[in-house]
Parts: structure tokens; sequence; C-alpha cells
């Protein structure tokens, strides 16, 4: 009978333990699965924190190419211009209205972008706000507290609520209590790398939006001023120039007329170029709450039209 009894244990030990490998074979399946949807979640945050940094970063440059360069001639030779009749301009372009406040405005953006250096554009606060807040306010530095917040999160690749991502392992122990609580842990292990990985999901979308609206604005900006608007300020340079004479210097002074129609028309078109930059430059993309503003949106549409209707 004790022979009998000894052997039913030792096979009874036998099945515990088997039921125990079995356990801590699939807990370390879970846990493997678990460290591998980390593992990949955190290859897509940072893939896409990196793209969407740079995109950030070029359209900075690009806004600073374009404050530094034409629009700080534009405002230059404008501001030259008195107040004159721009009546019987047409239709095809509208007429910026450029008011002396308005070019003191966007002056003071020059000058405020001109001691912004390279280095600073690229990675600093100072670049992310011109790219993804309005110009203008970088002179008051109304968006530090605000966009540049969730903005410098953002690029420094912390939006996730909870950035430091668990690594899961089993113990290996082959006990049957132990492995049915190392089963039950990895399970709860799985569900949280699943959690994780949507999180990190929602950071992907956000950041890969934020790069898409960067980019568009960053392509609108550079086609208008490489086609058109570095010719106009050329244009505008050399009807500026024309009329610097003695006798147009008296009649300008008196208020007469010194600028033909045809005259009048380009630089009617110059400016409305200018106010397509203007607007694209000064448009926040990015809410103080770090979300895509509809008014950036609405802005791009309304200038691709304007860009078809050059085309």
């Amino acid at each position: 009978m004790i022979p009998i009894l000894i052997g039913a244990a030792a096979l009874f030990g036998l099945g515990a333990h088997a039921v125990a490998c079995a356990d801590n074979e699939e807990a370390q399946s879970n846990n493997n699965m678990a460290n591998e949807i980390i593992e990949q979640s955190n290859r897509n945050v940072t893939e896409a924190s990196d793209s969407c940094h740079y995109s950030i970063n070029r359209l900075a440059m690009t806004k600073s190419v374009v404050l530094k360069g034409n629009m700080k001639r534009f405002v230059y030779y404008f501001s030259k211009i008195r107040p004159v009749n721009f009546k019987n301009t047409g239709d095809f372009f509208e007429l910026a209205d450029f008011s002396k406040n308005q070019i003191v405005e966007i002056r003071q953006t020059c000058n405020t972008v001109q001691k912004i250096s390279p280095n600073q554009i690229a990675g600093g606060v100072s670049g992310t706000l011109l790219a993804v807040g309005a110009a203008d306010a970088l002179v008051g530095g109304s968006l530090l507290g605000g966009v540049g917040v969730s903005v410098g999160g953002l690029a420094g690749g912390a939006l996730l609520s909870t950035i430091a991502a668990p690594v899961f392992a089993v113990s290996g122990l082959f006990s049957a209590s132990e492995a049915a609580a190392n089963l039950e842990k990895s399970k709860a292990n799985l569900e949280k790398a699943y959690a994780y990985e949507d999180e990190c999901n929602t950071y992907v979308y956000v950041a890969n939006s934020i790069e898409d609206r960067c980019d568009l604005f960053d392509q609108l900006i550079s086609e208008i001023d490489e086609k058109w608007f570095e010719n106009g300020v050329d244009t505008l340079e050399r009807i500026i120039n024309k009329k610097r004479t003695f006798g147009n210097f008296i009649r300008n002074m008196l208020g007469k007329k010194i600028f033909t129609d045809e005259e009048m028309a380009v630089v009617a078109q110059i400016c409305s170029l200018a106010k397509m930059l203007n607007k694209l430059i000064n448009t926040n993309i990015l809410d103080s709450d770090g979300n895509i503003t509809d008014k950036s949106e609405k802005v791009a549409d309304e200038v691709q039209e304007r860009i078809y209707e050059l085309e």
C-alpha cells in the first residue's frame, strides 16, 4: 500500500511540476510579447518625435530666412512710399492694407528674428515658437508660457504621461503556486504593454499631424517667396530707386502723384504677396494646449487658392 501511495505522490508531483512549467512558459511568452510591444512603441515614438522635430526646425528656418531677407527688404522699400492712391489696380490681386502700425510691427518682428542665431533656431525654444506660433509674438515673448511648454515637451519626446516604460521579466521558479502567480502577473504586464502602446500611438498621431501642418506651411511659404515675392521685391526696389530724383522728392512732399497706374498695380501685387506671407508666418499652428489650430487649416486653404490663381 505504501509503495502505491509513494507512486501516486510522485505522479502528482510530476503533474504539478508540468503544470508549473506550462504556466511559467506561458508567463515568459506573455512577458516577451509585452517587451516587444514596448520596444516597438518606443521606436515608433522616437521616429515620430525626430521627424516632427525636423519639420519644426525646417519651418522655423524658412520663416527666419524670409523675415531676415525678402520681407525685411520689402518693409525697407515699401516704407519709402508716401501715402498714395491705390485705386484702379485691378481685381485680380487684393491690395494689402499695410498701415503705418502694421509696417512697424513687421519691422519689429524682422529685427527680433535677426537676433536669433541659426543655432538657437535648430532645437531651441525660440525656433520652436517661431515655427508653430505667430512670429510677431516673439517680440513680446507672449508664447513662452503657452505653446512653448507643450511644444517643448513634444520636441523633447516627453509628451507621454508615462514615458518610463517598464521592462517585464519572470523569475524562472517552477513551484506551482509561484508559477500561477507568475502567469497572472504576466497577463497584467501584457495589459500594461497594450495600454502603453495606445499612449504611444496617440503621441505618434499628434506628432505626425503637427509635422504635416508644419510641412504644409513650409512648402507654401517657400513657394510664394521663391516663385514670386523675391522677384516682386526686386521690382519694388527698381521702382523706388527710379523715383529717387529731386523733382520727384518735391512732388512727393507736395502730395502729388509720382507713380504711374502700371507701377501702382505692380506695387499692389507685391503687397498682396507680402500679405499672404505675413499671414502664413503669423498664424499659430498650435494653441496654448499644444493642439493644432483650426485657423491654420483655414489660412492654408485660403493661401492655396490664391497660389492656384497665381499659377
